[in-house]
């Protein structure tokens, strides 16, 4: 089965031209990108997301020898909302 996805998207010329929320967000994301342990790829990533509740969490990716795909910052997000903020959406 052949499926297309489309999407519209605003460009901006700089961090600072987004809005205020938007600018935080890519902030934290960014600075979590200080967390990454990537000394394998040397491809170091972070990544935020803001939850229901206006609350940012953050993850970075961590390689490990024993796991040389290391671990993805997406799911360290997911997985440190779980057990720290049961009831939040």
């Amino acid at each position: 089965m052949k499926q297309e996805f489309r999407f519209t998207f605003d460009r901006y010329e700089s961090i600072d031209s987004l809005p205020e929320a938007d600018r935080c967000l890519a902030t934290a994301a960014e600075k979590a990108t200080e967390n990454s342990f990537a000394p394998y790829s040397r491809f170091r990533v972070g990544a935020a997301a803001r939850l229901a509740s206006g609350r940012i969490v953050t993850g970075a990716n961590i390689e490990s020898e024993v796991f040389p795909s290391g671990s993805a910052p997406n799911a360290r997000c997911s997985t440190t909302v779980r057990p720290t903020t049961p009831t939040t959406p």
